[in-house]
């Protein structure tokens, strides 16, 4: 802006720094219009250069668009093939389902079947084994009254042997004291035998009733 000039100036019809301020003014309008024109013609280069832009980011879009509409086009042909493949793989498994259904429940009916066999059998074989048991009972109690009565018909046998003995001895002791001596040698003999014979009665019954 140029200067203002200090001197006054001639006396006239307006006041004297005027013409100075008009000029100023009139710079300062020089000065928008100059501006305002550099501001359009940016604006205006901004302006086609976004239209540039936008016109090339359209024809990326369409460009975009029609090779979408190509994978599409291509990619939907594969998803019909998977879907029937999927659809029959599907179909498939069902069946493999089913039939393992039927196979485990024609497992499940043939064991529970062995199941109520097995168990008939067990009760078959439980119930002979204590007729078994209740017969090997019977006749242990009746080999033992036998043994008993033979007990005791040996122990009554003995008893008059010993009072058979006990007379002679009374009548030959002072004349026959071998004969004593080889009397009662038989007699222990003879109970060792008895002994022996009982020992082996019981061991052959704790053998027959499993007592050993």
């Amino acid at each position: 802006m140029p200067d203002v000039p200090v001197e006054p100036a001639a006396p006239g019809r307006y006041p004297v720094d005027m013409e100075s301020r008009v000029a100023v003014l009139e710079q300062i309008a020089r000065e928008t219009s100059a501006s305002l024109a550099r501001i359009e013609r940016g604006v205006e280069g901004q302006r086609k250069e976004l239209l540039a832009l936008q016109d090339r980011f359209e024809r990326g879009v369409e460009g975009q668009r029609k090779e979408l509409v190509g994978l599409q086009d291509r990619f939907e042909p594969g998803l019909e093939a998977q879907r029937k493949e999927l659809v029959g793989l599907q179909d498939r498994f069902e069946r493999g389902l089913e039939a393992q259904r039927k196979e485990s429940v024609g497992l499940q009916e043939r064991f529970e079947r062995g199941l109520e066999a097995q168990r008939k059998e067990s009760v078959g074989l439980q119930e002979r084994f204590e007729r078994g048991m209740e017969a090997q009972r019977k006749e242990s109690v009746g080999l033992q009254e036998r043994f008993e009565r033979g007990m005791e018909a040996q122990r009554k046998e003995l008893l008059v042997l010993q009072e058979r003995f006990e007379r002679r001895m009374d009548l030959q002791a002072v004349e026959h004291r071998t004969e004593f001596r080889w009397l009662l040698g038989v007699m222990l003999a003879g109970f060792t035998t008895l002994l022996g014979a009982f020992g082996a009665m019981l061991g052959v019954m704790a053998h027959g009733f499993h007592w050993i």
